[in-house]
């Protein structure tokens, strides 16, 4: 038996509350579960590696340094050693030629 929905008939208060008690409760549920799982707030110390303090990446590191920490963020600068030669070819250069 099919039940149709006549237009001047109107919804009672009991079954609207049937439909949105259950929805409400679901989306209070997954409100929650984000709230205890995910963490909202971007990290307030950050560290990045940089050159030695003569360099000019240090000098841009040092004035984002001082940007973030207006918004409250501490940017530790972690220095970097220089790569030389050495380190790359620590038994000398090598040669191009074909021996």
């Amino acid at each position: 038996m099919k039940m149709k929905l006549r237009k001047d008939e109107k919804i009672g208060f009991r079954e609207k509350l049937i439909f949105l008690l259950p929805a409400a409760f679901l989306a209070i549920s997954a409100f929650a579960v984000d709230y205890y799982f995910v963490d909202p707030f971007p990290p307030r110390r950050i560290s990045i590696g940089c050159s030695p303090p003569e360099g000019a990446n240090f000098k841009f590191a040092r004035a984002c340094q001082k940007i973030l920490s207006r918004e409250g963020i501490s940017l530790d600068l972690r220095n970097t050693a220089r790569l030389s030669c050495s380190a790359i070819f620590p038994f000398g250069s090598p040669s191009l030629s074909a021996a």
